[in-house]
């Protein structure tokens, strides 16, 4: 399960990395953009898991179960 899971994933990004790199070096001229880009969606996963795991912390408080950092 795990292995068809890390391979969908890197099926998906070496599809969508090259495709979002040449549309936006086509419309920009340059590749920065699509680093920008990429540079973006990853602060982004970065703030959704900061987020998750306040929220893990708070359930596995509730449930009295010690919370490692």
């Amino acid at each position: 399960m795990i292995t068809g899971m890390v391979g969908a994933a890197g099926g998906i990004g070496g599809f969508f990395v090259p495709n979002l790199l040449g549309s936006l070096k086509q419309l920009t001229g340059t590749y920065a953009a699509g680093f920008i880009c990429y540079a973006i969606i990853g602060i982004i996963g970065f703030s959704v898991l900061l987020i998750a795991r306040q929220n893990w912390k708070k359930s596995l408080a509730i449930n009295n179960m010690p919370v490692k950092v």
